[in-house]
C-alpha cells in the first residue's frame, strides 16, 4: 500500500505503480476497478501502459490510497516528459539524414550564422528554429513554401527540394528584416526603364540603386549565395499584400541570367499573387508549378522588356550573328551584349559555347 509520496527517480509508466498496488492489496484488476468506481478496461489500459492517468483517476487514486493528488500527477508528468525527450532524440537522429543534404558552408562560411565545429544535433536544433519548422523532415515537402500540384517527392528529387526550401526560407528571413514602403505597382512600372539601363553597369554600381528603388516600391531585394543542389535562380514571396520579397541567387551568374531572372520575378510581383511563392530554377521536373500560364507570362515579360520584340525580329531576319553585329545591335538598344548572346543561344541561333567572352559573369558578394 502507498503511504508516502513517490520520490523515485526512475521514469516508468504510472501503470507499473498501480500494478504493484494491486499485488500489495492482493486483489485483481477487476476488483480494483470496482473500488475506484471505474471500468475494468480503464484499469487494464493504465496497468499495461496503453493509457495515461486522467485527472479523474488521479483524484480517485489519491482518495482511495491516502496520497496527495500531486504524487500521481508527477508520476504521469515525469513519464510524459521522458517520452517527449526520447522522441526528440529520435527525431534528431532522423534529421541527420536531411542535414546531410544541406551544404553547411552556406550557413557557416557564406552567411556566418552557424559556428564552425558545432555538433550535428546543435546544427539541427538551430536550423529548425531558423526555418520555423519542428523537424528538418518538413524540408522534404514540395509544397512547404511553394504551391505545387503534389507534395510528395521521389528520392532523387529530395536532394534538390531540401536545399530549395532551405534557400527560399533563408531569403524570407533576410527579406523580413528589410524595411520597405507599401507596394506601389505604378511606381515600379515607372522605374522599369531605369532598371533596364542598369544592365550595362557593374554590380557595385547598380546593386545599391536597384535595392533602393525596389524598397521604395514595396519590395525587399535579397541577394543570397548559392546553396548547393538548390538549382534556384530567384524567387518572389509576399510577406503581406503590401510587401514582397524578391530574391536572386548570387552564384557568379552571367549577366543575361541575372537580368532575365530579375525581370521574370518582377513580373510575378506585378501579378500580385500574394498567396503564392514563385521560383525561377533550372527546370528538370523538380517543382510542378500550379500556374504554368503565369510562368510563361513572366518569361515573355522578361524577354520583351530586355529586348524589344520588333527590334529583335528585325535583327534575326538579317541573319548576321557575328560578334560585331551582336555588339552593334546591343548598343543600339542600350543593353548588355551578353543578354543578346544569351537570347540567341536560347533561341538556337547560336551554340551555347559561342561568344562566351561577351557574357560577363558577375562576381556578386551576397
Amino acid at each position: 500500500m502507498i503511504k508516502n509520496e513517490y520520490k523515485s527517480s526512475i521514469l516508468i509508466h504510472p501503470g507499473v505503480h498501480i500494478r504493484n498496488i494491486i499485488e500489495d492489496m492482493e486483489i485483481n484488476q477487476e476488483e480494483l476497478a470496482k473500488r475506484l468506481g471505474v471500468t475494468p478496461k480503464t484499469v487494464s489500459e493504465i496497468v499495461n501502459g496503453k493509457a495515461n492517468i486522467s485527472n479523474e483517476m488521479t483524484q480517485k487514486l489519491a482518495t482511495m490510497l491516502g496520497t496527495s493528488v500531486g504524487v500521481w500527477i508527477n508520476l504521469q508528468k515525469a513519464y510524459d516528459e521522458k517520452i517527449i525527450e526520447q522522441k526528440i532524440q529520435d527525431e534528431l537522429e532522423n534529421d541527420k539524414e536531411v542535414l546531410a543534404l544541406l551544404d553547411m558552408n552556406f550557413f557557416i562560411k557564406s552567411l556566418k550564422i552557424i559556428e564552425k565545429g558545432l555538433h550535428k544535433h546543435k546544427k539541427i536544433e538551430f536550423l529548425r528554429t531558423y526555418f520555423g519548422i519542428s523537424s528538418l523532415q518538413q524540408l522534404k515537402s514540395k509544397d512547404l513554401l511553394v504551391n505545387c500540384r503534389k507534395s510528395d517527392c521521389t528520392p532523387n528529387e529530395v536532394k534538390n527540394i531540401v536545399p530549395i526550401n532551405a534557400w527560399v526560407q533563408t531569403a524570407i528571413n533576410f527579406g523580413k528584416d528589410i524595411q520597405t514602403h507599401s507596394y506601389n505597382s505604378a511606381l515600379l512600372k515607372s522605374y522599369l526603364p531605369e532598371i533596364r539601363s542598369m544592365t550595362k553597369q557593374e554590380p557595385t554600381i547598380f546593386l545599391p540603386r536597384l535595392t533602393d528603388i525596389l524598397k521604395e516600391c514595396g519590395i525587399a531585394f535579397v541577394v543570397l549565395p548559392h546553396l548547393k543542389n538548390s538549382k534556384i535562380n530567384g524567387a518572389v514571396r509576399w510577406v503581406c499584400p503590401e510587401k514582397a520579397i524578391l530574391a536572386i541567387n548570387a552564384r557568379g551568374a552571367y549577366a543575361d541570367l541575372f537580368w532575365f531572372t530579375l525581370f521574370h520575378e518582377l513580373k510575378h510581383v506585378f501579378q500580385h499573387k500574394t498567396k503564392d511563392t514563385f521560383l525561377n530554377y533550372f527546370s528538370d521536373g523538380i517543382l510542378d508549378a500550379v500556374n504554368q500560364a503565369l510562368e510563361k507570362e513572366a518569361d515573355e515579360f522578361s524577354q520583351q522588356t530586355l529586348i524589344p520584340p520588333s527590334k529583335y525580329l528585325d535583327f534575326i531576319l538579317v541573319n548576321n550573328f557575328s560578334r560585331n553585329a551582336i555588339v552593334s545591335f546591343s548598343s543600339s538598344i542600350n543593353i548588355h551584349p551578353g543578354i543578346v548572346v544569351g537570347r540567341l543561344q536560347h533561341d538556337s541561333h547560336l551554340r551555347f559555347n559561342q561568344y562566351l567572352s561577351l557574357k560577363e559573369r558577375y562576381a556578386i558578394v551576397a
